[in-house]
């Protein structure tokens, strides 16, 4: 993985700053404004340029970003930003939440009461389950029926009760 060095990460990190704000990725335009203003960067599509593609995906035209393009962020650029490890750690808790309920969508119950889930990699061979975004929301909207079930509150239970705060005592003695 190419390493950036601290002028590289604040571009980036003005990205993410919008994403943040917005709850989208921004376009061209409104980071050019934001590269301006916050970076004083005059030629935002030299700036982007220099972004390595394993940070910032390339520009699909010849000459750079368009007006209206959005400018999205790798997992790795993502995780080279301020707060980016949070959201990676929540994304990660949120797609093994979306295959606990795929599989306990498709859970029977054995003669014993045991309660029968698919295995991982059985669900992985489907087609209907590709990777890729489309299929988590979709496997999410299918399992609450896009009802009024609180999903925000749904995810936060499933995300508690798999994984508890190490403990300060826990932190020292991994890192020791």
């Amino acid at each position: 993985m190419p390493l950036i060095d601290d002028a590289t990460r604040s571009i980036v990190q003005v990205i993410y700053d919008l994403a943040g704000e917005t709850g989208r990725w921004p376009s061209y335009d409104l980071t050019d404004i934001r590269l301006d203003r916050e970076l004083r960067i005059d030629d935002s599509q030299a700036a982007l340029k220099s972004v390595p593609a394993a940070y910032l995906p390339r520009a699909h035209h010849s000459f750079g970003y368009g007006g209206s393009d959005e400018l999205s962020l790798t997992l790795r650029g993502v995780a080279a930003c301020r707060g980016g490890s949070e959201d990676l750690l929540l994304l990660t808790r949120f797609i093994q939440w979306a295959v606990h309920l795929e599989q306990r969508q498709r859970a029977v119950r054995a003669s014993n009461g045991k309660l029968l889930k698919t295995p991982k990699d059985r669900l992985r061979l489907e087609s209907a389950l590709s990777r890729g975004y489309d299929t988590i929301v979709g496997i999410v909207e299918q399992a609450y029926g896009k009802d009024e079930s609180n999903l925000v509150a749904e995810f936060m239970r499933f995300a508690r009760e798999r994984y508890k705060a190490a403990t300060d005592e826990q932190i020292a003695r991994r890192t020791a």
